[in-house]
């Protein structure tokens, strides 16, 4: 026996069917977090007081879109970086002059200079990946992903800001394009069909509840409360319900005419 799992059996009386619902496990908001993952979102989730330098995947997978810039905003970037964080700004023609002092017999081009400039390839300059990798949090928001938001518009890149309900839940979800497939609109309705998985109306609707929120897991059974493994396969979640509020009665008699049984029922998980 694993414990006691409270829930509440719902009824339809001119059907006589029977539905219950159940809270839903932390895994099933994760797998949802992966699934909008794989089809190219990112999550930037971090701790309360939002301090400190992000992940090396998260900066690196952020360094992609920096590559889609061109030269001038990727230096503009760079010099808004440095000088949130005290350092000197970079300055091209330093830069020019220090490079063809020590490439001054091999042939080097301007466009050598440019290259080296923003790979660091041999190893000489690299300003601007060493630059990029010092964002953190307080570059986040308000220089790197503002940047952004600005240079590509609204067409390939979005990002949003995911706000929890307790103080200090913070987090950020940005997609940038990089297939040239139909653009994500950012600002697309999505619909309860009252058959699958509902995770919000908005993006950050679901994002929020992804994150920070809770969800009710709604499937068939008989009026006792028992589900079969077929009443399983069609079991299904609903964002943002717990099962102890009047929204989840709200929902059921929307979605389905059915009304609470007379008493929850108990049951052994």
């Amino acid at each position: 026996m694993k414990g006691i799992i409270k829930m509440t059996v719902y009824v339809n009386a001119k059907s006589n069917q029977f539905m219950k619902v159940l809270p839903t496990d932390f895994d099933t908001l994760q797998i949802s977090k992966n699934n909008w993952e794989e089809v190219g979102f990112h999550f930037i989730a971090g701790e309360a007081t939002h301090f400190g330098a992000l992940d090396t995947q998260q900066v690196g997978d952020l360094f992609q879109v920096f590559k889609r810039l061109n030269f001038r905003q990727k230096m503009n970037l760079c010099n808004q970086i440095r000088a949130n964080h005290g350092l000197n700004l970079i300055k091209i023609q330093d830069e020019f002059d220090e490079y063809f002092t020590e490439h001054q017999s091999d042939g080097s081009t301007q466009q050598d200079f440019l290259n080296e400039l923003e790979t660091g390839d041999e190893g000489i300059i690299n300003d601007f990946s060493s630059s990029f990798s010092l964002i953190d949090w307080s570059d986040l928001e308000y220089i790197v992903l503002d940047y952004f938001n600005n240079a590509f518009g609204d067409t390939k890149y979005h990002f949003w800001r995911v706000t929890g309900f307790s103080q200090g839940e913070l987090a950020y979800v940005w997609y940038y394009d990089f297939t040239d497939e139909e653009p994500v609109n950012a600002d697309e309705k999505f619909k309860d069909d009252y058959q699958s998985n509902f995770e919000g109306e908005t993006f950050t609707d679901v994002f929020e509840n992804i994150l920070y929120g809770t969800a009710v897991t709604i499937l068939p059974c008989n009026s006792s409360g028992f589900s079969n493994e077929d009443d399983w396969c069609k079991s299904r979640y609903v964002a943002g319900l717990t099962t102890d509020n009047e929204m989840v009665s709200e929902y059921m008699s929307k979605a389905y005419n059915m009304v609470p049984a007379k008493k929850s029922v108990h049951y052994y998980a």
